[in-house]
């Protein structure tokens, strides 16, 4: 896919999300796989994810702005979400991350970040450090959840979907 059809194709996704209320977190063209990824500020559900992914197969069958046959994946970032843009590291500061550059990958705390730079700190080797790391030396950054977290998630999301039946 060329950058002029994935620019279409992300410009006709974010329309669709807009109207749904829906954060459109990523686009990705891989071989045949257009792989898109939802959000809301309280988590994207299933059924986001289906209703999104009718409505998005729907324009483009219509626009036919990819052509041949390919698979639409729609999904979610999930808890341990990759990060891209500055709204999304800003999103996860105070969350434990694990980042890779050029020169190295951390597991550290992602304790700042604003449009042009992340800070973190961390140990290494039983040495406390901070670090000031900017976008463009960053190849891959994802949250790194624990089993407690993973845990403390599930126990919430459990409680708080057993007192929607009751309103």
């Amino acid at each position: 896919m060329v950058k002029n059809q994935l620019e279409k194709v992300v410009q006709l996704a974010q329309d669709i999300a807009g109207s749904m209320a829906l954060d459109l977190y990523n686009v990705q063209m891989d071989r045949q796989t257009l792989r898109v990824v939802i959000d809301r500020q309280h988590g994207a559900t299933l059924d986001d994810c289906a209703e999104f992914s009718r409505a998005l197969s729907s324009a483009l069958d219509r626009e036919d702005i990819i052509p041949g046959r390919y698979f639409l994946e729609v999904t979610t970032p999930g808890v341990e979400r990759q990060l891209y843009r500055p709204r999304d590291f800003r999103a996860a500061v105070g969350q434990n991350v694990v980042m890779r550059t050029r020169e190295w990958t951390r597991e550290c705390l992602l304790e700042a970040a604003d449009e042009q730079s992340v800070t973190i700190v961390g140990s290494q080797n039983n040495q406390e450090f901070t670090a000031v790391v900017p976008y463009a030396d960053i190849l891959h950054c994802r949250v790194k959840v624990t089993r407690d977290e993973l845990f403390a998630l599930s126990k919430a999301r459990g409680a708080d979907s057993s007192h929607r039946g009751q309103q």
